[in-house]
């Protein structure tokens, strides 16, 4: 009995502790117009694409691998040029806003980068489609 008891409480507390999330759909809108507002790239159908994008990435704990860090992608601040890089001192997991960065999101490998100064790394699953 002890043991099973040990077994459940090991394995909820690693549960508890373990974190990834997808990007929060809430948010899609805030971060369509964070990059494009006021933008020609505003249409209905260039917003599917985004938001079929923003489904393709998770924010996870940090494995304690070696990846590159989030800085050595380039930032979509053409239209905005105060959007800057999410770094230990402002970055949000539950804020983090993909559309601001030239991520891959129709290659054919997974794109994991760690964001500098936290214990998050961004995972961006080309593979991943709408269900």
């Amino acid at each position: 009995m002890k043991k099973y008891l040990l077994t459940t409480f090991v394995l909820v507390f690693c549960f508890n502790f373990s974190f990834s999330q997808k990007i929060n759909s809430e948010n899609y809108e805030v971060f369509i117009e964070e990059v494009y507002g006021g933008t020609p790239y505003m249409t209905d159908e260039l917003k599917e694409i985004y938001i079929q994008r923003m489904e393709k990435v998770e924010v996870k704990k940090w494995d304690g691998k070696d990846y590159p860090v989030l800085g050595t992608i380039m930032l979509r601040s053409k239209y905005h040029p105060e959007i800057d890089y999410d770094k230990a001192e402002n970055f949000d997991p539950n804020k983090f806003n993909p559309l601001k960065y030239f991520f891959n999101f129709n290659g054919e490998d997974e794109q994991i980068l760690r964001v500098y100064g936290t214990n998050y790394m961004i995972v961006i699953d080309p593979n991943t489609t709408k269900k």
